[in-house]
């Protein structure tokens, strides 16, 4: 047949809607064939490879210059049952409703963290640690929070013993364990969660 080897790797489709660069992208976790893009012209686009242009479009500047969402670049994007979560440059996490994409809609949530530019969040899936749906881990250049959603709880980390800082991580993962986070420091940590009275 005629299937594709590394010698004929070539695009199979090409999107131009983003004004400047796409800087992350997540795969819808129920519909593989759908992906998200965030970009520094701060939108969020939906694209589905049935289709010829973008599905839908979230943030950006409204006709008139009004903007929605974030307010500079976007540096990473994570999906979570109807929810897709973005961080910023501009210290902001915002979570979006995917039953109402609109480009002239907002977040349904909001988090200012005043800890520098998010460089990764990961979303704790539904289930994923028991008791703790709604949770998202944040790493900025100033090390990393926890968000809880449910009620907009957010929670720094301490520094790990021996170390002066949280360095910034480049990765961070949920696990039924807790928050898998590697970067700076050549260490990769995990932060268990403790459950308190």
């Amino acid at each position: 047949g005629n299937s594709p080897t590394l010698e004929t790797l070539q695009p199979s489709a090409q999107y131009w809607e983003h004004q400047e660069i796409i800087t992350c992208l997540a795969v819808h976790p129920q519909d593989p064939s759908q992906v998200f893009s965030g970009s520094k012209d701060c939108t969020i686009k939906l694209w589905d490879k049935r289709m010829q242009v973008s599905a839908a479009s979230m943030g950006g500047t409204l006709p008139g210059g009004a903007k929605v969402g974030h307010t500079q670049m976007i540096t990473t994007l994570d999906v979570f049952g109807s929810t897709i979560v973005s961080g910023s440059l501009d210290q902001t996490v915002r979570v979006w409703d995917l039953r109402n994409m609109r480009a002239d809609r907002g977040p349904l949530k909001e988090f200012k963290l005043e800890m520098g530019a998010i460089l990764k969040i990961s979303a704790c899936k539904a289930g994923q640690v028991a008791g703790q749906d709604g949770l998202i881990a944040v790493s900025t250049v100033q090390g990393l929070a926890v968000l809880r959603t449910l009620d907009s709880t957010v929670v720094r980390a301490s520094p790990p013993a021996g170390r002066a800082k949280v360095s910034p991580y480049h990765d961070i993962k949920w696990t039924p364990r807790g928050v898998w986070a590697g970067g700076e420091d050549k260490v990769l940590d995990l932060y268990e969660l403790v459950a308190t009275r």
